[in-house]
């Protein structure tokens, strides 16, 4: 697979989400249990995790979407300028 191989845009995205969530790659690594370094080549798109890694990135991504968000405000309510 060459670097225009659109799977490897599609785990580096997933990577740098996750990474995002958490806090950034040191914390990203620590919960991947991979060497800050190797992570870093994968984010910069130099290559891409295994199949295994990149499944507990996808429970990150799980796991952020499944938070509860705060409601959004109702919107305004506009007066009568009658």
């Amino acid at each position: 697979m060459g670097p225009e191989d659109p799977s490897e845009d599609t785990y580096r995205a997933a990577l740098v989400r996750a990474a995002q969530i958490l806090g950034g790659a040191r914390h990203l690594a620590h919960r991947l249990q991979v060497p800050l370094p190797e992570l870093t080549r994968w984010l910069a798109g130099d290559g891409k995790p295994s199949i295994g890694i990149f499944l507990k990135v996808i429970d990150v991504l799980i796991e952020e979407g499944r938070r509860p968000r705060l409601d959004p405000l109702p919107p305004a309510k506009h007066r009568s300028t009658e």
